[in-house]
C-alpha cells in the first residue's frame, strides 16, 4: 500500500515534534481527530500483480492520539468504517 496523501502524516509528525520538544507538564493529554470534521480523509492506492491500480477513499477517518508529556510518549488509534470506502469510486 502506498500513501499518495502525506498531509495526515506531516500533521501527526509535527503534533508529535511539538511534544517531544516542548516543556514537560502533565501527563495524559488526548488529541481526536473527529469523523464528521471536514478534511479527516484517507486515500489507498493498491497496485495489483496484473498491473491494475486500485483506488480506496474515506472521508469518515477517526484518530485518537494520547500523549504522556511526563514521560514523551504517545500512541495513536486511528479507525475508518468499512462501508465508507470508495473504491475506485463506486
Amino acid at each position: 500500500m502506498r500513501r499518495t496523501d502525506p498531509t495526515p502524516s506531516l500533521a501527526l509528525v509535527a503534533l508529535l515534534l511539538a511534544v517531544a520538544t516542548g516543556p514537560a507538564v502533565a501527563a495524559d493529554t488526548a488529541f481526536v481527530a473527529n469523523p464528521d470534521d471536514l478534511g479527516n480523509s484517507m486515500t489507498a492506492v493498491f497496485d495489483s500483480a496484473v498491473g491494475e491500480r486500485i483506488t480506496a477513499v474515506s472521508s469518515q477517518i477517526s484518530c485518537t492520539l494520547e500523549v504522556d508529556e511526563a514521560q514523551r510518549t504517545g500512541k495513536a488509534h486511528c479507525s475508518v468504517p468499512l462501508t465508507s470506502i470508495k473504491v475506485d469510486n463506486d
